[in-house]
Protein backbone atom coordinates (compact mmCIF):
# COMPACT_ATOMS: atom_id res chain seq x y z
CA UNK A 1 0.00 0.00 0.00
CA UNK A 2 1.45 3.50 -1.22
CA UNK A 3 1.80 5.82 1.76
CA UNK A 4 1.11 9.63 1.45
CA UNK A 5 2.29 12.16 3.42
CA UNK A 6 0.38 14.82 3.86
CA UNK A 7 1.95 18.40 4.42
CA UNK A 8 0.20 21.14 6.55
CA UNK A 9 -0.88 24.45 4.64
CA UNK A 10 1.39 27.46 5.88
CA UNK A 11 -0.36 31.08 5.52
CA UNK A 12 0.60 33.14 2.69
CA UNK A 13 1.81 36.54 4.32
CA UNK A 14 0.63 39.42 2.16
CA UNK A 15 3.62 41.56 0.54
CA UNK A 16 5.61 43.86 2.03
CA UNK A 17 5.80 47.13 0.31
CA UNK A 18 8.39 50.50 1.24
CA UNK A 19 7.04 53.87 0.36
CA UNK A 20 9.74 56.03 -1.75
CA UNK A 21 10.27 58.94 -3.63
CA UNK A 22 9.16 57.74 -7.25
CA UNK A 23 7.87 59.23 -10.53
CA UNK A 24 5.34 57.75 -12.73
CA UNK A 25 5.59 58.96 -16.78
CA UNK A 26 2.79 57.94 -19.28
CA UNK A 27 4.30 58.00 -23.06
CA UNK A 28 2.48 58.79 -25.89
CA UNK A 29 1.85 54.90 -26.61
CA UNK A 30 0.01 55.16 -23.27
CA UNK A 31 2.21 53.32 -21.46
CA UNK A 32 3.95 53.96 -18.12
CA UNK A 33 7.92 54.14 -18.29
CA UNK A 34 10.95 54.42 -16.24
CA UNK A 35 12.87 56.84 -18.37
CA UNK A 36 11.53 60.52 -19.51
CA UNK A 37 11.23 59.77 -23.32
CA UNK A 38 8.50 61.58 -25.19
CA UNK A 39 6.88 61.74 -21.96
CA UNK A 40 3.52 63.53 -22.17
CA UNK A 41 2.25 63.17 -17.81
CA UNK A 42 4.32 62.81 -14.95
CA UNK A 43 3.15 62.39 -11.96
CA UNK A 44 5.96 63.20 -9.06
CA UNK A 45 6.22 62.11 -5.30
CA UNK A 46 9.43 63.88 -4.25
CA UNK A 47 10.25 64.43 -0.60
CA UNK A 48 9.22 68.72 -1.02
CA UNK A 49 5.86 67.46 -2.19
CA UNK A 50 4.07 66.22 -5.30
CA UNK A 51 4.03 67.37 -8.92
CA UNK A 52 1.49 66.68 -11.55
CA UNK A 53 3.08 67.77 -15.35
CA UNK A 54 1.42 67.94 -18.54
CA UNK A 55 3.21 68.69 -21.44
CA UNK A 56 2.59 69.41 -24.96
CA UNK A 57 3.49 67.23 -28.22
CA UNK A 58 6.93 69.38 -28.34
CA UNK A 59 7.38 68.04 -24.77
CA UNK A 60 7.20 71.64 -23.19
CA UNK A 61 5.51 71.86 -19.97
CA UNK A 62 2.54 73.53 -19.97
CA UNK A 63 0.10 73.00 -17.09
CA UNK A 64 1.83 71.74 -13.42
CA UNK A 65 0.10 71.35 -10.13
CA UNK A 66 2.60 71.91 -6.92
CA UNK A 67 1.53 70.28 -3.73
CA UNK A 68 4.27 71.62 -1.90
CA UNK A 69 3.50 75.36 -3.11
CA UNK A 70 -0.28 74.92 -2.99
CA UNK A 71 -0.32 76.69 -6.46
CA UNK A 72 -0.99 75.38 -10.35
CA UNK A 73 0.54 77.19 -13.45
CA UNK A 74 -1.24 77.33 -17.02
CA UNK A 75 0.84 77.92 -20.03
CA UNK A 76 4.45 79.02 -20.41
CA UNK A 77 7.34 77.91 -23.10
CA UNK A 78 5.90 79.75 -25.78
CA UNK A 79 2.35 79.50 -24.88
CA UNK A 80 -0.01 81.80 -23.30
CA UNK A 81 -2.43 79.86 -20.79
CA UNK A 82 -5.82 79.92 -20.73
CA UNK A 83 -8.40 78.77 -18.19
CA UNK A 84 -12.05 77.80 -19.18
CA UNK A 85 -15.36 77.49 -17.16
CA UNK A 86 -18.55 75.63 -18.88
CA UNK A 87 -21.69 75.73 -17.06
CA UNK A 88 -23.70 72.36 -16.94
CA UNK A 89 -25.08 73.06 -20.83
CA UNK A 90 -21.58 73.42 -21.98
CA UNK A 91 -21.44 77.24 -22.15
CA UNK A 92 -18.21 78.73 -21.95
CA UNK A 93 -18.80 81.35 -18.58
CA UNK A 94 -15.73 82.19 -17.51
CA UNK A 95 -12.23 82.68 -19.36
CA UNK A 96 -8.87 83.76 -18.08
CA UNK A 97 -6.50 85.01 -21.12
CA UNK A 98 -2.57 84.93 -20.21
CA UNK A 99 -2.83 87.01 -23.21
CA UNK A 100 -3.25 90.35 -21.97
CA UNK A 101 -4.25 89.38 -18.75
CA UNK A 102 -7.95 89.33 -18.87
CA UNK A 103 -11.02 87.74 -17.33
CA UNK A 104 -14.12 87.28 -19.70
CA UNK A 105 -17.16 86.55 -17.48
CA UNK A 106 -20.99 85.50 -19.82
CA UNK A 107 -24.25 84.72 -19.15
CA UNK A 108 -25.44 81.51 -19.80
CA UNK A 109 -26.62 82.27 -22.92
CA UNK A 110 -23.10 84.03 -23.91
CA UNK A 111 -23.91 86.97 -24.97
CA UNK A 112 -24.04 90.00 -22.18
CA UNK A 113 -20.35 89.92 -20.16
CA UNK A 114 -17.76 91.49 -18.57
CA UNK A 115 -14.25 91.72 -19.35
CA UNK A 116 -11.04 93.11 -17.05
CA UNK A 117 -7.70 93.20 -17.78
CA UNK A 118 -4.78 95.07 -16.71
CA UNK A 119 -4.16 97.14 -19.35
CA UNK A 120 -3.43 101.04 -18.63
CA UNK A 121 -3.69 100.22 -15.17
CA UNK A 122 -6.77 97.98 -15.17
CA UNK A 123 -9.69 98.45 -17.68
CA UNK A 124 -13.10 96.47 -17.21
CA UNK A 125 -15.81 96.72 -19.84
CA UNK A 126 -19.80 95.81 -19.94
CA UNK A 127 -21.24 94.22 -22.85
CA UNK A 128 -25.17 94.19 -23.53
CA UNK A 129 -26.59 90.79 -24.34
CA UNK A 130 -27.43 92.17 -28.16
CA UNK A 131 -23.14 92.16 -28.49
CA UNK A 132 -21.34 95.09 -30.02
CA UNK A 133 -19.25 97.35 -28.70
CA UNK A 134 -19.06 98.00 -24.79
CA UNK A 135 -21.24 99.77 -23.07
CA UNK A 136 -19.72 100.71 -19.82
CA UNK A 137 -15.86 101.28 -19.98
CA UNK A 138 -13.55 102.18 -16.89
CA UNK A 139 -9.95 102.14 -17.41
CA UNK A 140 -7.69 103.01 -14.36
CA UNK A 141 -4.77 105.35 -16.01
CA UNK A 142 -5.58 105.87 -19.46
CA UNK A 143 -3.52 106.79 -22.29
CA UNK A 144 -5.36 109.55 -24.32
CA UNK A 145 -3.61 113.30 -24.87
CA UNK A 146 -6.59 115.13 -22.72
CA UNK A 147 -6.63 112.50 -19.77
CA UNK A 148 -3.04 110.87 -19.66
CA UNK A 149 -2.68 109.24 -16.32
CA UNK A 150 -6.31 109.44 -15.33
CA UNK A 151 -8.94 107.58 -14.59
CA UNK A 152 -11.97 107.41 -17.29
CA UNK A 153 -15.54 106.04 -17.01
CA UNK A 154 -16.82 105.71 -20.47
CA UNK A 155 -21.36 105.47 -20.96
CA UNK A 156 -22.42 103.92 -23.99
CA UNK A 157 -25.72 104.45 -25.85
CA UNK A 158 -27.78 101.75 -27.49
CA UNK A 159 -26.28 101.90 -30.11
CA UNK A 160 -22.84 101.15 -28.48
CA UNK A 161 -21.58 105.86 -28.98
CA UNK A 162 -20.29 107.72 -25.58
CA UNK A 163 -22.85 109.61 -24.52
CA UNK A 164 -21.19 110.14 -21.31
CA UNK A 165 -17.50 110.70 -20.16
CA UNK A 166 -15.99 111.23 -16.83
CA UNK A 167 -12.44 112.28 -17.13
CA UNK A 168 -10.19 112.01 -13.97
CA UNK A 169 -7.06 114.09 -14.77
CA UNK A 170 -9.22 117.66 -16.15
CA UNK A 171 -12.37 116.49 -13.55
CA UNK A 172 -14.45 116.67 -16.28
CA UNK A 173 -18.53 115.47 -17.61
CA UNK A 174 -19.18 115.12 -20.72
CA UNK A 175 -22.78 114.40 -21.34
CA UNK A 176 -25.57 115.13 -23.88
CA UNK A 177 -28.29 116.01 -21.43
CA UNK A 178 -27.81 116.13 -17.58
CA UNK A 179 -30.73 115.01 -14.89
CA UNK A 180 -30.70 116.82 -11.26
CA UNK A 181 -33.37 115.71 -8.66
CA UNK A 182 -32.94 118.25 -6.18
CA UNK A 183 -34.02 122.10 -7.31
CA UNK A 184 -31.78 124.73 -6.64
CA UNK A 185 -28.32 125.65 -7.55
CA UNK A 186 -26.15 126.55 -4.48
CA UNK A 187 -22.39 127.76 -4.11
CA UNK A 188 -20.63 127.59 -0.36
CA UNK A 189 -20.02 130.96 1.21
CA UNK A 190 -17.85 132.08 4.07
CA UNK A 191 -20.04 133.01 6.85
CA UNK A 192 -19.51 135.86 9.22
CA UNK A 193 -18.33 135.06 12.50
CA UNK A 194 -20.86 134.79 14.89
CA UNK A 195 -23.75 133.45 12.42
CA UNK A 196 -25.39 130.18 12.43
CA UNK A 197 -27.98 130.70 9.83
CA UNK A 198 -30.94 127.77 9.68
CA UNK A 199 -31.34 126.45 6.04
CA UNK A 200 -34.13 129.14 4.66
CA UNK A 201 -32.55 131.92 6.34
CA UNK A 202 -31.96 135.11 4.01
CA UNK A 203 -28.61 135.82 3.74
CA UNK A 204 -26.77 139.47 2.87
CA UNK A 205 -23.07 140.54 2.31
CA UNK A 206 -21.24 141.64 5.03
CA UNK A 207 -18.52 144.43 4.97
CA UNK A 208 -15.51 141.67 4.59
CA UNK A 209 -17.40 139.61 1.82
CA UNK A 210 -18.69 136.82 3.71
CA UNK A 211 -22.39 136.30 4.24
CA UNK A 212 -24.49 137.08 7.22
CA UNK A 213 -28.57 136.82 8.18
CA UNK A 214 -30.34 139.79 6.63
CA UNK A 215 -31.77 142.42 8.82
CA UNK A 216 -32.73 145.58 6.95
CA UNK A 217 -35.95 145.67 4.83
CA UNK A 218 -35.06 145.74 1.02
CA UNK A 219 -31.52 145.51 1.62
CA UNK A 220 -29.64 145.24 -1.57
CA UNK A 221 -26.92 143.35 0.00
CA UNK A 222 -29.25 140.37 -0.25
CA UNK A 223 -27.16 137.19 -1.48
CA UNK A 224 -29.53 134.55 -1.65
CA UNK A 225 -31.04 132.08 0.71
CA UNK A 226 -29.57 129.15 2.80
CA UNK A 227 -30.29 125.70 0.67
CA UNK A 228 -31.58 122.76 2.54
CA UNK A 229 -34.72 123.24 4.06
CA UNK A 230 -37.67 121.52 3.82
CA UNK A 231 -37.93 119.07 0.67
CA UNK A 232 -35.21 120.58 -1.46
CA UNK A 233 -31.83 119.92 -1.50
CA UNK A 234 -29.14 121.56 -3.98
CA UNK A 235 -29.11 120.21 -7.33
CA UNK A 236 -25.70 121.85 -8.26
CA UNK A 237 -23.01 123.25 -5.21
CA UNK A 238 -20.45 125.06 -6.76
CA UNK A 239 -17.44 126.21 -5.25
CA UNK A 240 -17.68 123.51 -2.20
CA UNK A 241 -15.64 124.40 0.67
CA UNK A 242 -14.42 122.95 4.09
CA UNK A 243 -11.87 124.91 5.39
CA UNK A 244 -10.40 124.31 8.94
CA UNK A 245 -11.95 126.79 11.52
CA UNK A 246 -14.17 128.22 8.66
CA UNK A 247 -17.86 127.67 8.28
CA UNK A 248 -19.09 127.77 4.84
CA UNK A 249 -23.47 126.34 3.65
CA UNK A 250 -24.33 126.30 0.39
CA UNK A 251 -26.61 129.37 -0.76
CA UNK A 252 -29.44 129.17 -3.20
CA UNK A 253 -28.88 131.55 -6.09
CA UNK A 254 -30.97 130.16 -8.22
CA UNK A 255 -34.01 127.37 -8.74
CA UNK A 256 -36.29 126.55 -5.47
CA UNK A 257 -35.88 126.68 -2.15
CA UNK A 258 -37.64 126.73 0.88
CA UNK A 259 -37.16 130.09 2.47
CA UNK A 260 -38.59 132.11 5.67
CA UNK A 261 -41.29 134.31 5.27
CA UNK A 262 -42.77 137.06 7.07
CA UNK A 263 -46.39 137.99 6.39
CA UNK A 264 -46.92 139.96 9.37
CA UNK A 265 -46.72 143.43 7.27
CA UNK A 266 -48.78 141.74 4.22
CA UNK A 267 -50.30 138.65 3.03
CA UNK A 268 -48.26 137.04 0.70
CA UNK A 269 -49.79 135.33 -2.31
CA UNK A 270 -48.00 133.47 -5.06
CA UNK A 271 -46.10 135.29 -7.79
CA UNK A 272 -45.27 138.40 -5.04
CA UNK A 273 -42.04 139.66 -5.39
CA UNK A 274 -40.27 139.24 -2.15
CA UNK A 275 -37.21 141.36 -0.12
CA UNK A 276 -35.41 141.12 2.93
CA UNK A 277 -37.64 141.80 5.90
CA UNK A 278 -36.90 143.53 9.31
CA UNK A 279 -37.31 140.34 10.79
CA UNK A 280 -33.81 138.97 10.72
CA UNK A 281 -33.15 135.98 8.27
CA UNK A 282 -36.93 136.49 6.47
CA UNK A 283 -38.14 137.70 3.48
CA UNK A 284 -41.34 139.69 3.03
CA UNK A 285 -43.66 141.21 0.00
CA UNK A 286 -42.28 143.42 -1.75
CA UNK A 287 -44.38 146.63 -1.61
CA UNK A 288 -42.71 149.33 -2.82
CA UNK A 289 -41.33 149.62 -6.30
CA UNK A 290 -38.89 151.78 -5.88
CA UNK A 291 -37.44 150.16 -2.85
CA UNK A 292 -37.59 146.71 -4.19
CA UNK A 293 -35.08 147.75 -7.23
CA UNK A 294 -31.51 145.42 -6.78
CA UNK A 295 -33.34 144.05 -3.46
CA UNK A 296 -35.63 141.28 -4.76
CA UNK A 297 -34.83 137.29 -3.42
CA UNK A 298 -37.33 136.32 -5.88
CA UNK A 299 -41.28 135.39 -6.04
CA UNK A 300 -43.09 133.11 -3.65
CA UNK A 301 -44.75 129.68 -4.99
CA UNK A 302 -47.03 129.65 -1.93
CA UNK A 303 -49.20 131.49 -0.36
CA UNK A 304 -48.86 132.65 3.76
CA UNK A 305 -51.77 134.48 5.14
CA UNK A 306 -50.29 135.95 8.23
CA UNK A 307 -47.31 135.41 10.65
CA UNK A 308 -44.32 133.45 9.88
CA UNK A 309 -44.02 130.51 7.83
CA UNK A 310 -41.47 128.47 5.48
CA UNK A 311 -42.74 128.45 1.80
CA UNK A 312 -41.10 128.09 -1.47
CA UNK A 313 -39.81 130.29 -3.60
CA UNK A 314 -37.91 130.80 -7.08
CA UNK A 315 -35.14 132.51 -6.45
CA UNK A 316 -33.97 135.13 -9.15
CA UNK A 317 -32.01 137.88 -7.34
CA UNK A 318 -32.79 141.45 -9.44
Amino acid sequence: MRSTTIVPSVPQQPPQYTSFPGVVEILTGGQPAIYPHNRRVALIAANDGGQIRLEDSRGNETISLNGQGGNSTIGGNGLDGALTLWNSTNQEVVILHANGGTIEARDGGNEGRVMMSGANGGVMRLFHPNGGNPHVELVANEEARDNDGGGLVNVMDGGGNRAIRLTGNAGTIEARDILLTNADLAEDFDLARGDAPEPGSVMVISSNGSLKESQDPYDRKVAGVISGAGDYKPGITLGKQSPAGRRWMPVALNGTVFCKADATYKSIVVRDLLVTSPTPAHAMKATDPNRAFGAVIGKALRALESGYGLIPILVSLQ
